[in-house]
């Protein structure tokens, strides 16, 4: 929670995901970030994912396993209250774990030295181009 909803949290600094967020306030990146589109589940076909290389979660449930990233944002996408899915594996990309978020707090940094894994944060977003 150190940088707030979709807050990323880097070398001790807060940052917003690219493009698709923007700071809740900017002189206070600590209080998270918010989506410049909100997603909507009647235009769920309009969805698509910001990929975040080396970032993880705090906390990493798995709901998929002995997977590879293109299923997990399958599974997310097919599931309206899905809002990130987290995809992680050590030395086979084809055999990882996903982990789908309904709600999304800080992540931060993944230091494979320390964790011995790959990870990839694939955030849900509404494309801008198909609103009016």
């Amino acid at each position: 929670m150190v940088c707030g909803k979709y807050g990323i949290c880097s070398g001790g600094q807060c940052s917003c995901p690219p493009i698709y967020f923007k700071p809740i306030k900017d002189r206070q990146p600590a209080l998270g970030c918010s989506p410049i589109t909100p997603l909507s589940c009647e235009a769920s076909q309009n969805h698509s994912f910001v990929e975040l290389n080396d970032i993880t979660y705090f906390t990493f449930s798995s709901d998929l396993t002995n997977t590879d990233s293109e299923t997990c944002k399958q599974a997310c996408l097919k599931n309206c209250s899905c809002k990130a899915a987290l995809f992680r594996y050590g030395w086979n990309p084809s055999a990882g774990e996903c982990s789908l978020l309904s709600e999304i707090f800080s992540m931060i940094d993944n230091d494979q030295e320390k964790t011995h894994y790959n990870s990839t944060a694939y955030i849900k977003v509404q494309n801008l181009a198909t609103l009016k």
